[in-house]
Formats: C-alpha cells, structure tokens, sequence
C-alpha cells in the first residue's frame, strides 16, 4: 500500500523497477513527522543515510546514520523521522523472490541497529550499505541497460543478507496469521472510516471480536487507545485537506470526523502546538 502524507514535512522520491518487482523510495523529513501503522507485501529493508528514525513492528528500533534495518512481509509497522532525516529503503516483490530464491522467504533474517552495534566485523554492513548506495545510483539512472544493474544489485543485497544476516530458519510466527490479519482489518477499517462515529463496540463489530480484544491489539502494537490512533487519522487528513484545500475549519472539522469545530481545534493545538489557523497562516507565507 501507498501512503498519502498528511503535508509536505516528508517528501518521498518514488521509483519502481521496469519488471514491478522492486520498488526504491529516498525519504527526506523538513521537520519532525510520522508514518502511520501500514504493511505491504513486499520485504523491506530501510538505510539511514543521516539522522534518526525510529521504527515500531514488534518493537521499537532506532536507527542513526549509516544503520540498516530489515523488515518481513506484511510486518505492520509505523515510523517516526526527525527532522533533516533522509532514508533509503528497496522493497522486494514476495513473489519475484519465490521464484527466483525461494529460501529467502523461509529465511529468518535478523538486521536491527541492536545486532549491527554487537558486531566485531563491520565490513559485512558496509559491503551491505554499499551495495544499497550504489543501487540507488542505478536504479535512478535513464542509461538504456539500467534495469541490468538493478538485477544485480539486488541479488547482491539479497546475498549479504542471507550470507551474513540469517540466524536460521523462520519458525511459526509468534502471533497466529489470524492475529495479524485481525490487525490489518483494523487499521484498514478506521482508515475507511474514520469520518463516521466509530465507538469501540462498531470496532469490534466489524472483527466479530470483543472491545477487549480491540483494546488489547492498539495497547500491545501501538502505545496507545483506540481513540488516540482515531485521533490521530483524524488529524493527519485534517492536515491534508489544510494544505491542500481552502476549505474552512468548520468543513474541514466535519470532513474528518470531528464532533465540532471547539474538538477539532483544541486536539490539533495539543497535537501541534498551534491552532489550525496559526497552522494554514504559516504554510501561507513564502
């Protein structure tokens, strides 16, 4: 899935392979800014050229200049980027790699900050960042046999990471398929939704599971309530339509689910630290 970023604090270079099986994105944060909970199928794995990002799948990782971090397919995970932070990430096709390495998707792939900072022998980190860098520079590239460079860069990539990264075989996952399932559901829900009135009774209602249950999933996967991530969504599209609209405040409070215009203003301001007039008043000027 594509995320549509709530304003222009994070700005995204985009690109996808001629074969739709890779996909580079280069991130560039002006100012301190989120990633919302999100998956994709794909396998992931994230290069910080300089600052800090914290990622959150099944923990919190932070990750300074120069550290990598792998993630799974359909690992659910959200980040965070400071300001001036820029990242590289390349995201690989779970089916292009079924048929060309198989025993890559059954690999279990450990790359956290964690491990790179226990290694007595870095040079297989930087063999790894370098071969990321130097795809990079291919993949962007218009020269006529570019899409052969990026094959081998790729294989490359995947080779230090099953050659120096795998700490075995993958076992059953530590949550059930259906738990994962439940959560994507979730989030897929409130962000189809998020305009309405959802209470945690229409949550839960619409997993066939207890408010409990839902209470649980947002207090072990996300730090929060229900009602905080609600919020939240709320007021990233709030942001959205401020920056991108000339609706007003009144519209843009009923358009994103606000119970009024006093709600809205006061959420975003706690959020923010400044108004939602004060906000669109500072996007105006040059």
């Amino acid at each position: 899935m594509k995320d549509r970023y709530a304003n222009n604090d994070l700005k995204e270079y985009r690109k996808e392979s001629k074969n739709r099986s890779f996909v580079m994105c280069e991130y560039e944060a002006a100012a301190d800014c989120d990633i919302p909970p999100h998956w994709h199928t794909s396998v992931e794995i994230i290069y910080v050229l300089h600052g800090e990002l914290s990622v959150t799948a099944a923990e919190t990782w932070t990750l300074q200049g120069g550290e990598l971090l792998f993630l799974n397919s359909a690992q659910i995970h959200s980040l965070k980027y400071t300001r001036q932070t820029r990242t590289v990430s390349l995201q690989v096709s779970p089916v292009w790699l079924y048929s060309v390495i198989p025993e890559f998707l059954t690999a279990d792939i450990h790359l956290t900050p964690q491990i790179l900072r226990g290694l007595s022998d870095l040079q297989p980190c930087e063999e790894l960042a370098r071969s990321i860098l130097l795809l990079k520079d291919v993949f962007y590239s218009d020269e006529p046999f570019a899409d052969i460079g990026v094959n081998g860069y790729v294989f490359l990539i995947l080779y230090h990471l099953i050659t120096h990264f795998r700490a075995g075989e993958k076992k059953n996952p530590k949550e059930p398929y259906q738990y994962q399932q439940n959560i994507r559901r979730l989030l897929r829900y409130i962000n189809e939704h998020y305009q309405e009135d959802i209470s945690l009774q229409s949550l839960a209602d619409s997993l066939y599971v207890s408010p409990q249950y839902i209470s649980k999933l947002f207090r072990q996967n996300f730090s929060m309530t229900y009602k905080q991530y609600l919020m939240k969504v709320r007021l990233e599209h709030a942001v959205y339509e401020m920056t991108h609209t000339k609706d007003s405040l009144l519209d843009i409070s009923i358009k994103c689910g606000f119970s009024s215009q006093h709600a809205f203003i006061e959420l975003f301001k706690k959020k923010y630290g400044m108004t939602p007039g004060e906000f669109r008043k500072l996007r105006s000027e040059p």
